[in-house]
């Protein structure tokens, strides 16, 4: 079988993978599993966050929690993979709600990995529900490490939410008066 030209390869499994089934998104992970060239193992893994099934993501995201799957050292890439994808990023914050007691337990001794992981997560949090929820989560059961972060995290969504309360609606209506009648 021919090889991909490299400097296409993660749009084409992208594509692949956000426009396939489970097929192509296991082909796309045992190739990421068989790969001993580390870039496109990253590349492969990256393309495996860009899914469009819920249940997929919801699957990979857990995988953080099995070595023998994703590689402690490969915990943080994949994070960041999935905050790159709006759906992605809707699971990564719903792992980090609910799995929350199981990645400090297991991710805790590691402070960079914490740290990435809360910051990466949450940067794009902006409304209030999801607010109280992280805040009441980081305040009843506080990160083993990264205790800082966390803070950080939460002042960060603040500003985003007050952002949003502050322009939300005049983007809102630019887009409705001049975006909306070009469709």
């Amino acid at each position: 079988m021919a090889r991909l030209p490299s400097q296409y390869s993660l749009v084409i499994y992208t594509v692949g993978v956000r426009e396939g089934s489970v097929e192509e998104w296991d082909y796309v992970w045992n190739k990421s599993k068989s790969s001993n060239v580390d870039g496109e193992r990253e590349m492969l893994m990256d393309a495996l966050a860009q899914s469009q099934k819920p249940w997929l993501l919801w699957r990979y995201a857990n995988w953080i929690f099995d070595s023998s799957k994703i590689k402690m050292q490969d915990v943080r890439l994949v994070v960041s993979y999935f905050v790159k994808n709006p759906l992605g990023r809707m699971i990564a914050l719903h792992l980090l709600m609910t799995k929350w007691e199981r990645i400090n337990e297991q991710f805790g001794g590691d402070n960079f990995l914490l740290r990435e992981t809360i910051g990466e997560v949450t940067q794009y949090v902006n409304t209030e529900f999801e607010y109280k929820q992280l805040e009441r989560l980081f305040r009843d059961k506080p990160p083993k490490v990264a205790k800082k972060e966390a803070e950080n995290a939460l002042a960060l969504m603040r500003a985003n939410i007050k952002w949003m309360e502050l322009n939300y609606a005049t983007i809102t209506n630019w887009l409705r008066d001049h975006v909306v009648g070009m469709l």
